[in-house]
C-alpha cells in the first residue's frame, strides 16, 4: 500500500486517503491491544502508512478521523523508540503543511489535535506513564515549533497549566526537555498571549509562571539532563519579556543563572546556561561583565559570577555544537575580547593540557590516580587561543571560523533582529536594578 500511494498521482493518491484511513482504523479496532504492541513492526508500517495516505493531502485530514487513529496508534506505541519516531516524524510532517497553508487552517488544526495531546498528559499523569507523556508532549513541541506568529486564541491556556504542572512533578529528563522546549516555542512565537494569560489555579500571570519554571529547573533539586533545555527558554524569555517587563526579575534570574553554571557537569547542559550569557554579550558585552563582576557565588568553585562563567565559558567553548550555537559564541568571546577588560587579566583558566612526557602506557587505575594537568592561563591569553582556533577551523554549518563576510551572510537576519530590540538586554537600565 505505501508503495501503491507513493506512485500514484496527487490528485489520485488523495481519493484514496479516506479508503486507507477507514481500512487501517478498522483494522485497529479490530485488534487487541497487547497483541499490536507486541507487534512492533506491523504498528510501524501501519503508521507509515497512514503518514504517506494523510500527506497526499494533509488539510483533508481535518475532515476525516487520520490524526485520531495515528495518535492511537501513537499511545499504543508509545514505549517503543521505533514507534515514537515515526508517530514525530509524521505528526511533523502534517503539522509543517497545514501550517503552511495559513493561520485559519494551522487554528483548525489545533482544535482538532489539542483536546487530545492535553488528554493524554492527564492519562499519563493518572496512570504514570511516562511514555505517554513524552509522546504528548514532544508533539505538543512540534505543534508549538510551527506555529504562527502569533499563535491562535486560547493556545496558551489549553497548553500551558499542563506543562506547568508537569514541570514541577516530573523529574523524568526526557519529558521535562520537551516540556521546557515547547514552552520556549510557545514564548517565541506569541510573547503577548503567555503574558496576558493568567493560570486560573493558582491566580499567577504567564510571566511569573515562566519565571517559577525556570526557577525550578535551575534549582538544586533538578539534575543537569532535566534542565538541559533551560537556557534556550531563559534567553527566549528575556528578549521577549525585555528589560522593562521584567524589571528586577532580570538580575536575579541571570543571577541563578550562573550559581546553576558554577555546578553544571554535563557539556551540553553548560552550552546552554553560557549561551545565555553569550546571547546577551552580542549587544552589550560589557554590561554583561560588569553585571556578572557584582555577584557573588559561594562554594567550592565560587568567586564572583565573573570568574565562575568565564572559567566555565572559556574551558567548555571548544565543546560546543551547532552551528548557530558556535557562530553566537564567537561573535559574544570577539566583542568581549574587544573590550580589553583590565579585570579579565586577573582571572585563572585552563590553557593546554600538559601531555607526559613519559613513554610508559598507563593501566586505567593509573589514569584515575594522575587526572589530565592543564597549565593556567589569564583570561585574555584564553581568548586569543580560543578565537584563533575558531579562525584557524575550516568555515562549515558544523565548524565555523571567523571569516566575516561568512558569518554576515549567515547571521544577518538574526543580526538585524538583535539590533531592533537593544532594550531588551540592557543590563544598566534603572529597572533592572530596581527593588
Amino acid at each position: 500500500m505505501q508503495e501503491y500511494l507513493k506512485t500514484l498521482p496527487a490528485s489520485s493518491a488523495r481519493e484514496f486517503q479516506v479508503q486507507t484511513v477507514a481500512a487501517i482504523s478498522n483494522f485497529i479496532s479490530a485488534q487487541d491491544l497487547s497483541d499490536l504492541k507486541e507487534s512492533e513492526d506491523l504498528l510501524d508500517t501501519l503508521v507509515e502508512t497512514l503518514r504517506d495516505a494523510i500527506m497526499a493531502d494533509p488539510s483533508l485530514c481535518l475532515e476525516h478521523p487520520a490524526l485520531d487513529v495515528l495518535f492511537t496508534m501513537a499511545s499504543y506505541g508509545a514505549s517503543s523508540f521505533q514507534t515514537t519516531m515515526l508517530v514525530n516524524e509524521a505528526f511533523d510532517s502534517i503539522t509543517s503543511s497545514m501550517a503552511a497553508k495559513g493561520p485559519d487552517t494551522y487554528a483548525q488544526l489545533c482544535a482538532k489535535v489539542l483536546p487530545t495531546l492535553t488528554g493524554a498528559l492527564d492519562v499519563g499523569d493518572m496512570t504514570s506513564e511516562n511514555a505517554l507523556s513524552d509522546m504528548a508532549v514532544s508533539l505538543l513541541s512540534s505543534l508549538a515549533e510551527h506555529g504562527p506568529r502569533p499563535l491562535p486564541q486560547n493556545f496558551v491556556a489549553a497548553v500551558m497549566p499542563k506543562l506547568y504542572r508537569l514541570l514541577f512533578s516530573s523529574n523524568e529528563p526526557i519529558l521535562n526537555q520537551s516540556a521546557t522546549v515547547t514552552i520556549k516555542h510557545i514564548v517565541s512565537h506569541d510573547a503577548d498571549q503567555v503574558f496576558s494569560w493568567q493560570d486560573p489555579a493558582t491566580g499567577k500571570g504567564g510571566l511569573e509562571i515562566v519565571l517559577l519554571i525556570i526557577d525550578r529547573l535551575l534549582g538544586p533539586d533538578v539534575d543537569d539532563a532535566s534542565a538541559a533545555e533551560v537556557g534556550g527558554l531563559t534567553v527566549e524569555l528575556v528578549e521577549k519579556a525585555g528589560a522593562e517587563r521584567l524589571g528586577p526579575y532580570l538580575m536575579q534570574l541571570l543571577r541563578i543563572v550562573a550559581v546553576r553554571l558554577s555546578t553544571a557537569e554535563h557539556a551540553s547542559f553548560i552550552q546552554n546556561l553560557v549561551l545565555v550569557f553569550a546571547r546577551l554579550a552580542l549587544t552589550n558585552a560589557k554590561e554583561v561583565l560588569d553585571f556578572l563582576a557584582q555577584v557573588q557565588v559561594e562554594g567550592g568553585a565560587g568567586g564572583t559570577g565573573l570568574e565562575v562563567v568565564l572559567r566555565k565559558w572559556l574551558e567548555n567553548s571548544v565543546h560546543f555544537s551547532g552551528y548557530d550555537a558556535i557562530r553566537q559564541n564567537v561573535m559574544a568571546l570577539t566583542n568581549i575580547y574587544k573590550l580589553h577588560d583590565e579585570r579579565l587579566a586577573s582571572i585563572q583558566v585552563q590553557g593546554d593540557l600538559m601531555v607526559d612526557a613519559s613513554t610508559r602506557i598507563k593501566t586505567r587505575s593509573q589514569s584515575k590516580r594522575t587526572p589530565d594537568r592543564y597549565s593556567i592561563i589569564p583570561v585574555p591569553l584564553k581568548l586569543t587561543k580560543v578565537l584563533i582556533s575558531e579562525l584557524a577551523n575550516p568555515l562549515s554549518p558544523s565548524t565555523p571560523g571567523l571569516q566575516q563576510n561568512q558569518l554576515n551572510d549567515h547571521s544577518e537576519d538574526e543580526d538585524d533582529e538583535w539590533e531592533d530590540e537593544p532594550g531588551i538586554v540592557d543590563l544598566s537600565n534603572p529597572t533592572t536594578t530596581a527593588g
